[in-house]
């Protein structure tokens, strides 16, 4: 019998491979996929209806590793860029956009939410896992750093962090300092890249075990949050083995006593092999990233290069213009909830000031070294 993980993962790269929509989201599917010799990391969001197993439906689907330096995004985003293009980023983005679109016009036959006397809520059949083609940069994926050193047969000693454009970071860059563990990291890992203060895929998933999961600070303001959770990691089985106890520490022992509103995620493996992978099993295949991230739901789908749609990109200090910018923007989303809430003022002001921001910090503190990053506020 085939397992719920690789169902999902079978699911994920058969919809990356084939496309879905009309024709012209087959084509962006297409136009993302990797060049002969390249790779890239694929991420989805997956609803799972624990009453009918084989009822599972890819809501939302991002790829890439990509992320935008602090002071490009100060300079020219108005909250029109997306800084972090890692796929999993991506992919809970745009989860967020899918779940926008469908509040603002919720029927009473739609299959996964609700309206309630309280609000719109989760059916209670339902659950969500995230599928990740290769696991999730920062602390639960250390092992994988000395391991494909090892395989390239580069040096294992750990360099250290040092000053980057005069600001010193206390969190480590992402594969700085791989012998010290549980560590808040930042992106991009090499040690020779822009400065930027984006946590790693590995710190921004785990806090969600707190924060109000699936939910961003949006749409957290349209939904009740009760379900909104990743129940389920879904990764490739020999990286969950060779990671076993970086998965363990991640996700869970790193925090010391968790709160009652703690929803720990299962971590789940799969051999079903993503055909776009720079791995295969143990082994590592020496290509080139692609600069490519697609990032997809049912209402929209853009592929984006340097945070913001391809072809659009500027070069000197111009600002992103309206047209350029990706449904998954904080500007775009902001604009998106319009219709069914009165937000004004700025995004920050309107957004950002919540109980949910409140637990955020909190868990921040007790993670210690989480350097904020540039806030791209702008008006809404």
């Amino acid at each position: 019998m085939t397992s719920l993980a690789d169902q999902i993962a079978a699911r994920v790269a058969g919809l990356f491979l084939k496309g879905t929509g009309d024709d012209r989201t087959r084509r962006k599917f297409r136009s993302a996929h990797p060049k002969k010799g390249e790779w890239t990391i694929v991420a989805a969001v997956v609803a799972v209806n624990e009453e009918t197993p084989a009822d599972l439906r890819v809501l939302s689907i991002g790829t890439g590793m990509k992320v935008m330096p602090d002071a490009k995004i100060k300079e020219k985003s108005h909250g029109r860029m997306v800084h972090d293009c890692h796929a999993e980023i991506l992919a809970l983005r745009a989860f967020n956009g899918w779940l926008i679109e469908e509040c603002k016009d919720l029927s009473e036959d739609n299959p996964m939410l609700e309206r309630t006397d309280q609000g719109i809520s989760l059916r209670r059949e339902w659950k969500f896992a995230l599928y990740v083609s290769e696991l999730p940069c920062g602390d639960c994926s250390m092992s994988n750093v000395v391991h494909d050193m090892e395989q390239k047969g580069e040096d294992t000693t750990p360099w250290t962090n040092y000053d980057t454009e005069g600001i010193h970071s206390a969190d480590s860059r992402g594969r700085g300092g791989f012998s010290q563990l549980g560590m808040v990291r930042t992106k991009p890992g090499r040690p020779d890249s822009p400065l930027s203060l984006s946590k790693s895929c590995s710190d921004k998933i785990s806090v969600r075990q707190f924060d109000g999961g699936l939910l961003n600070c949006i749409s957290s303001l349209l939904v009740l949050p009760e379900g909104f959770h990743i129940k389920y990691l879904v990764v490739p089985r020999a990286e969950a083995r060779r990671n076993s106890d970086d998965l363990h520490r991640c996700f869970h022992t790193r925090f010391g006593e968790v709160p009652t509103w703690f929803r720990p995620i299962e971590i789940v493996s799969t051999d079903v092999n993503f055909p776009f992978s720079r791995r295969d099993g143990d082994i590592v295949i020496d290509k080139d990233p692609s600069h490519l991230s697609l990032v997809y739901c049912c209402h929209f789908c853009d592929v984006l290069v340097q945070g913001v749609k391809d072809g659009t990109a500027k070069k000197g200090s111009r600002p992103v213009e309206k047209r350029d910018q990706s449904f998954v923007s904080r500007a775009s989303l902001s604009e998106l909830v319009k219709p069914v809430i009165d937000a004004r003022g700025s995004y920050v002001n309107t957004f950002k000031n919540s109980e949910r921001k409140l637990r955020k910090e909190e868990l921040q503190k007790t993670l210690g070294h989480w350097t904020k990053t540039y806030d791209d506020d702008f008006a809404l």
